[in-house]
């Protein structure tokens, strides 16, 4: 394990919470991985075309369904490899958001004129949000994006 058992256990909680959820209330379908792989689990996704796989992907399938030449990803996705994947790829994330922030922030201080300009921007938009921010005002902040592209 890559993780203590408490925060595994936390994670892992929050991820078949959030499963449940999707299953029992029918909710809005999202455009992200742990909507991809229920998908695959409930077989809506399931069936592949080993004309459209690299050698690498066919032999990440373990199952072939009889007689048809396709793989069937279901079976290999219950919903303890589901949370597993979710896991490992939050942890993912992670690391190079991490990285990606921590060469922001130092950027930002060694140049005081890139982070004056963000901060014009940046701070009118959090006192018209009350001290927050939100997902459209995030995505209203060019500069904010440059800096965080590495185009300032």
């Amino acid at each position: 394990s890559f993780s203590d058992k408490p925060s595994t256990d936390f994670f892992s909680s929050i991820i078949e919470k959030t499963i449940e959820q999707r299953r029992v209330e029918g909710l809005e379908k999202r455009q992200d991985f742990l909507q991809m792989m229920l998908e695959a689990q409930a077989g809506q996704i399931s069936k592949v075309d080993e004309k459209e796989l690299d050698s690498f992907e066919k032999d990440a399938l373990l199952n072939e369904t009889a007689g048809t030449g396709k793989k069937d990803l279901a079976v290999v996705l219950d919903d303890g490899t589901v949370v597993a994947q979710a896991i490992l790829f939050f942890g993912a994330g992670l690391d190079t958001v991490q990285t990606a922030l921590t060469f922001a922030a130092y950027e930002l201080a060694v140049n005081q004129d890139v982070q004056e300009r963000l901060a014009d921007e940046v701070v009118p938009i959090m006192e018209k949000n009350n001290g927050g921010l939100t997902y459209e005002s995030v995505n209203e902040m060019q500069y904010l994006d440059m800096v965080v592209s590495g185009q300032h």
